[in-house]
């Protein structure tokens, strides 16, 4: 059986490290390429703060919206 060839050649498997250093996962290299930028992470964490403020604020303030009096924001205290 000289010369025949198989009817699908066979494919190696991709190597799981090119050069030594392992592939990171998409999400890893986003991470990675997002940490490089230092603007990027403050205003993450800038956002995430409002989100929290968003979220747990109505815990702190137990004045409903209906009871504050828009219109007599030039007023002294009341008390």
């Amino acid at each position: 059986m000289a010369g025949s060839t198989l009817a699908s050649p066979t494919v190696s498997p991709l190597p799981e490290t090119i050069g030594g250093v392992e592939r990171a996962s998409p999400a890893g290299e986003f991470w990675r390429r997002f940490c490089r930028h230092k603007l990027a992470v403050a205003s993450a964490f800038i956002f995430a703060m409002m989100l929290l403020a968003v979220a747990f604020g109505p815990l702190l303030w137990r004045v409903p919206i209906n009871d504050i009096d828009f219109g007599a924001h030039l007023e002294g205290p009341s008390w």
